[in-house]
């Protein structure tokens, strides 16, 4: 029993040990866009974000010439944090998103951060009940601005796909 005990206690050491108040911070940033995600809150979703952001579907693709812009059709003249607030309130109407993120990796660099989650869940159209699953790798970006973390490019849907 005392044995079992201590390799509990030297793993949370090692546990705690790996984070820092950065990558705690990350976590928290990521957490409260997916809780955005989940309550239907536009401005808890974008809050998160940089007014500079753009956003990429991978379209399971590793290679970023084959990304496409998420809410433009591919056009380079729609990014930023306007344009996405448009496609989460249009991403959003009628329907219930009960999702999961998994962050897999973070690595961070000064005052930037790449982050890679795996996102898992469904998502309900509220008039059809429609249930679509979600699988996905999403690839992150943040930067610290004002010693807070905001996302500054967010790559869903990146390849390989999710076993």
């Amino acid at each position: 029993m005392k044995q079992s005990l201590f390799i509990l206690m030297v793993f949370w050491a090692t546990f705690a040990a790996a984070e820092d108040q950065n990558t705690i911070a990350i976590r928290r940033t990521l957490d409260n866009e997916l809780t955005g995600w989940r309550r239907g809150d536009v401005n808890l979703i974008t809050s998160q974000y940089t007014p500079y952001f753009t956003g990429y579907d991978g379209q399971v693709q590793v290679d970023p010439r084959k990304w496409a812009f998420l809410w433009s059709g591919g056009t380079v003249h729609k990014t930023g944090l306007e344009e996405f607030t448009a496609y989460v309130e249009k991403r959003l109407t009628g329907r219930r998103y009960d999702t999961a993120r998994s962050i897999k990796h973070i690595e961070v660099r000064g005052d930037r951060a790449a982050v890679v989650t795996e996102e898992t869940g469904t998502v309900t159209h509220q008039g059809t009940g429609e249930r679509m699953a979600i699988k996905q790798y999403n690839y992150w970006v943040l930067n610290k601005i004002d010693d807070k973390w905001k996302i500054t490019t967010l790559v869903v849907n990146v390849g390989p796909p999710a076993p």
